[in-house]
């Protein structure tokens, strides 16, 4: 980690996750086996943040001392890394594929069935969770690399599987919405001048931090439902840290 830490952190303890915490969704999210599991907390940052700073904001983040409070952290993380995640879409059309019934993923409005698969202690029951998962999947390439990179793929499918317990609807649409709300929450989106046209002001990292040479944030990272992701907002210097323990 560098020396020293260039950015500095402020907890906004007041300002709290509308998607996470409204009602029916903590229903779902209960039933999902999510709730409590899945968390974002909100911070403000005091210098101006440029893309070639990623390295030293995930430091600065890591070692400032709010920041371990707010996430409960005890041992000093020496070490961080990152993978910058692709977002860009902004309009749910994106997942128009797995509602058109020639695709199998979903038929009369309900979720085709198939055998039951277990990965990693993840239940995969129907097509829609297999066809993220299984690359042997009939499904599997119904979306390309590139677009299974993107941040709203990659917080459906979280929130999809669900948690260890989970037990799952019978149509696509409550992931859906889920998946719009929260998604809306987290990314920020601005208007291009001259043309009008929507594009993602956001920047969207996945990180681990360790300690001690150990995963500590998330724990275990190479389970797909482990994960913390850092969506920073310029602009307003803003990031929220969205991050999962599978259980």
């Amino acid at each position: 980690m560098s020396a020293e830490a260039r950015f500095t952190f402020i907890p906004l303890p007041k300002k709290v996750s509308q998607t996470l915490t409204n009602k029916d969704n903590q229903e779902n999210l209960l039933k999902w086996g999510l709730k409590n599991n899945l968390n974002v907390k909100f911070y403000n940052f005091n210098q101006e943040f440029k893309v070639y700073d990623k390295q030293d904001f995930v430091d600065s983040f890591f070692r400032d001392a709010a920041v371990r409070g707010s996430l409960n952290l005890f041992m000093v993380v020496d070490r961080v890394e990152f993978i910058t995640v692709p977002c860009t879409q902004v309009s749910m059309r994106f997942f128009d594929k797995l509602k058109s019934e020639e695709n199998g993923i979903v038929r009369c409005g309900y979720l085709t069935e198939c055998m039951d698969e277990f990965l990693e202690g993840m239940l995969l029951q129907d097509n829609l969770r297999q066809m993220m998962v299984l690359e042997d999947h009939s499904a599997y390439n119904l979306y390309d690399a590139s677009e299974k990179q993107e941040f709203i793929f990659q917080l459906f499918r979280h929130i999809c599987i669900g948690g260890a317990y989970a037990q799952h609807d019978l149509t696509i649409e409550p992931y859906l919405d889920l998946t719009k709300n929260l998604y809306k929450e987290l990314v920020e989106v601005e208007k291009v001048a001259r043309t009008n046209e929507l594009r993602v002001r956001s920047l969207v990292m996945r990180v681990v931090g360790y300690a001690q040479d150990r995963p500590l944030l998330p724990s275990e990272p190479d389970h797909p439902q482990n994960f913390m992701y850092l969506i920073i907002d310029p602009f307003k210097r803003q990031v929220a840290a969205l991050y999962h323990k599978f259980g």
